[in-house]
This record gives structure tokens, C-alpha cells and sequence, in this order.
């Protein structure tokens, strides 16, 4: 056990760990299951989430736990032997009901000096901001004395090792571990259910030349979706709807199908996405269709409108393409040194907000979970789906294209709400996006590539919530209106 004064002291804690954290008072116990068998038997507990301790047991073999009581004005240095050739992840967890999780890479390479001289010279240094370790909300009745009530937090540090079979080859690990069986590639038709709801079908390829002259939707999910999940809004009715039919109740009335198409979007890129499509429908009929589409799905459907056929030949002739958090200019949040926030804001977010933790996004914050293990490494070549987005990236995609189709982009200004300022606070907002408005994942200025949105919307609407505001709705149906056009 560690007695933190507010001192520089470092703390050893043993197996490997220490702790510096001048300004932070409190007490961090090294959890005594990793205590005793020096951190090589699973703790029953990792951040205090049962699902998220779930995917991470499986990831990470190693880990050991940290419980701390801290009162904190400053950042805790923290610094561990990790096992040779071994990547290393530190989470910090608020146990409490809604509780933040936040990974973190390490600051640099291992390091030759060590702060201690007991400890090995190869050793990870992690920086946590006080923010992550203080109270989110000022406690009753104590700060009148000057004395905070100690906040508690699960510190976990958690490794695998790259020798191991299963995490051999970094590049092609989380396409054949995770997207390969829960995103694999296929087109589905939406159907509804004799109470209205949607029901999803396999839409056989066999069936392609029957879109030929018929009013035909696409839809295109995005980051580690699906079809059903990432336009799962518009099956619902919000409280303040005064529409009597879902969205997909009017759609389904307007178009004779309505067709979604499911890829892997992190471990190949938007092209190769394409690609796979057009392959399974040479020398078919080109449809005209309207396409409806999320975040990096926008990409996927600009390549299947053709506007890059030097790149992948045209799938489909698009009449209007409907963007909604598209980053057509690409965004920030991808770059590899910024990995650590887009995990950070998806898993807490897909956790927290409606339809509650876990719930429909649980596949989602899976594999969101699954980039944990590459905090820290070189991402380029095993997300190319990712890296694919940045600002760079998306300048060289956009040079030669010639877009077809009406196109229309909406953007929002996301207004953090008390429950996600935690997460979401204006130091990191700043640090990613440099104060720049934007959906928590790409900047509003972003998503249509030579011009301003056709609509930003603010609030409480955030990346992955677009359909569920009443204005988003609105215009989706006044764009897209199929046969009664």
C-alpha cells in the first residue's frame, strides 16, 4: 500500500510499479489477487463494468489492479515493468453508476533511467490528468472544510504479449479476431413487422438485377456498425415526435426496397469496402438509388457512385447521397497519436447515453474496446479503416473526384450535458479539435468537403445520435422522398 502526502516521493508498490503524485493525497492498494501471483491471475474485476471487463479479460491475459482513495490538484505519474516485448495499457475507472473509463497509452518508449532504483531500466511512464482521478462533481458538506472527500478509481494496468500467438501480427489481428465473425460482409433488405417495427433479411446477390427501375434506398453505416444498429433511430419514436410513423415506416412507403450494406470499416479501408461490392456485381445492372449514410459510410457510398472510377468501378448511379457526420474532409480524431480519445469517447459514450449501458450499441463498444490493444503501437497497417479518415488522407481521396448525384450534409455542434462534460471536458476538446465545433468525432465544418453543411444541429446530438434529433429527421425525409417525387 501506498500513502500518497502531496509529495514527489515515489511509491513502490511492487511488481513492477510505482507511483509519483505530487499534489495527490490519498491511498493505492495493489489488489491482492495481483499482489500475490505478481499480476498473472485475473482480478474478478478490471474497471468495474461487468461487459467492459468482459471483452478486456480477453484481450489482455495479464493485468493487475490498483484501488485508490484520492484527493488530487495534480497528475499521477505512474510507472510499470511491463514484460519484455509487451504491450502495456493503463485504465482509470469510476466505479459509480456511470461511471468514466479512460485508456492510456504510455508517454513514450521505455525509458533507460528509472525513478526509482529498484526499478528494472525498461520501464512505461502513463500520465494521468488530475481531471481523471478527482471527483466529477464537488462532494456535499465537504468542501466547505478544505478537506474533499476521497474519490475512488480502479487504476489497471493491463498487457499482452506481442509473442503470443493471438496478437502476433498486429496488422491482421483485429480483422481475424473480431470484424472477420461479427462484421462480415453482406447487403440486408428492411422489411416491417405486422406492429410497424423493422425487421432485417439477407438480400441475396442473385437479386441485384431485380433493383433495376424500381425506387431503391441504400443505406451505409459507419465506424464498427451495422445497418440495423447505426440507423437504429429511425425505428423509434422519440417523447417530443409529433410524427404518428417512424421514419422507417414513411421510407418503407416510399420506396419498393430499402437496402443496407454491411462491411468490416477498421481493418480495410473504404476502397477496399467498395471493391468487395463491385466485385460480386460485374457486368449486372446499375441501379439508380438514393443513399442514406452514416459517418465513414459516406465514403464506401461516394466509391459506389463512381466518383473515383480510376479507383473502383460504379456500383450504383447515385440521384441523392444524404451525409450525416460524414468526414468527407477527413478528421483528426483518427490520427494514430489520437487514439487514445476516440476510444475514450466512444466506449463511455456508447455506454452511457440512450438506449442506456450496453443495450443496442454493445457490439459497438466491443469493438471500439478491441483498438484498446492498440494504444501505444503503430496503427497504420492494421487499421487502415481508421488512418483512412484523416485530414491528409481524405485531401488525397478528394483530388480527381467527380461527385454525382444531389448531395446534402449534416453536421452538429455537440453541447456536452452535465453527464458527458466529464468525458467530454473543453482542455481535451481543445486538445483534440483545437476548439474547433464538432459531433465529438469530426468537425462540423468537415462533413461536406467544399462546403458548409446543409445543416449543423447542436445540443445534446452527438456522432452517433443523429437520427434521433426531430430537425435530422425531418430533412431526411424531405431529401429523400422516392416515388413521390
Amino acid at each position: 500500500m501506498a500513502t500518497l502526502d502531496g509529495t514527489d516521493t515515489t511509491h513502490r508498490l511492487g511488481d513492477g510499479i510505482a507511483i509519483r503524485a505530487p499534489g495527490t493525497v490519498g491511498t493505492i492498494v495493489l489488489d491482492p489477487a495481483a499482489e500475490t501471483t505478481a499480476g498473472t491471475t485475473p482480478p474478478t474485476v478490471i474497471t468495474g463494468d461487468a461487459e467492459v471487463d468482459g471483452v478486456l479479460g480477453r484481450l489482455f491475459p495479464d493485468r493487475c489492479r490498483l484501488d485508490a482513495a484520492l484527493t488530487t490538484t495534480s497528475s499521477a505519474t505512474i510507472t510499470v515493468e511491463p514484460p519484455a516485448g509487451g504491450t502495456v495499457v493503463l485504465v482509470v475507472a469510476d466505479p459509480s453508476p456511470h461511471g468514466m473509463i479512460t485508456f492510456h497509452a504510455p508517454d513514450g518508449p521505455p525509458a533507460a533511467e528509472a525513478l526509482d532504483a529498484d526499478l528494472a531500466p525498461a520501464r512505461l511512464t502513463f500520465t494521468i490528468r488530475a481531471s481523471r482521478l478527482a471527483a466529477a462533481e464537488a462532494p456535499g458538506g465537504m468542501e466547505d472544510l478544505g478537506f474533499p472527500e476521497p474519490v475512488e478509481r480502479f487504476i489497471t494496468i493491463l498487457w499482452h504479449d506481442s509473442a503470443d500467438a493471438a496478437a502476433q501480427d498486429a496488422a491482421r489481428w483485429l480483422a481475424e479476431s473480431w470484424e472477420r465473425r461479427n462484421r462480415p460482409y453482406g447487403i440486408k433488405e428492411l422489411g416491417l413487422d405486422r406492429d410497424g417495427s423493422a425487421s432485417w433479411s439477407d438480400f441475396g446477390m442473385e437479386r441485384w438485377p431485380e433493383l433495376k427501375g424500381k425506387e431503391v434506398l441504400l443505406l451505409v453505416h459507419g465506424i464498427f456498425s451495422t445497418v440495423e444498429s447505426g440507423f437504429g433511430w429511425l425505428d423509434r419514436h422519440p417523447e417530443n415526435d409529433p410524427v404518428d410513423r417512424t421514419p422507417y415506416q414513411e421510407l418503407r412507403s416510399r420506396y419498393d426496397v430499402i437496402i443496407g450494406f454491411d462491411h468490416p470499416s477498421v481493418s480495410v479501408s473504404p476502397i477496399d469496402n467498395a471493391q468487395h461490392l463491385a466485385d460480386l456485381v460485374p457486368g449486372l445492372p446499375v441501379p439508380t438509388v438514393d443513399v442514406l449514410c452514416h459517418s465513414r459510410g459516406g465514403l464506401v457510398a461516394r466509391l459506389l457512385a463512381g466518383e473515383s472510377p480510376a479507383v473502383v468501378g460504379q456500383t450504383i448511379e447515385a440521384r441523392t447521397i444524404v451525409f450525416a457526420g460524414t468526414p468527407n474532409s477527413g478528421t483528426v480524431l483518427v490520427d494514430p497519436a489520437r487514439l487514445e480519445h476516440l476510444v475514450n469517447r466512444f466506449v463511455n459514450l456508447l455506454r452511457w447515453l440512450p438506449p442506456g449501458p450496453w443495450g443496442d450499441a454493445a457490439s459497438d463498444v466491443e469493438g471500439f474496446l478491441h483498438l484498446v490493444a492498440f494504444l501505444g503501437t503503430n496503427i497504420e497497417e492494421g487499421l487502415p479503416g481508421l488512418v483512412y479518415m484523416t485530414p491528409e488522407n481524405m485531401a488525397a481521396h478528394n483530388r480527381g473526384t467527380v461527385p454525382h448525384g444531389e448531395r446534402h450534409a449534416f453536421g452538429a455542434n455537440h453541447e456536452p450535458t452535465r453527464l458527458t462534460r466529464r468525458l467530454l471536458d473543453e482542455v481535451e476538446d481543445r486538445a483534440v479539435f483545437s476548439g474547433i465545433p464538432n459531433d465529438v468525432a469530426v468537425p462540423t465544418d468537415l462533413v461536406n468537403e467544399d462546403a458548409a453543411p446543409d445543416l449543423t444541429v447542436t445540443g445534446d446530438i452527438w456522432h452517433d445520435t443523429y437520427f434521433e434529433d426531430l430537425e435530422v429527421r425531418g430533412q431526411v425525409l424531405a431529401l429523400l422522398p422516392g416515388r413521390t417525387r
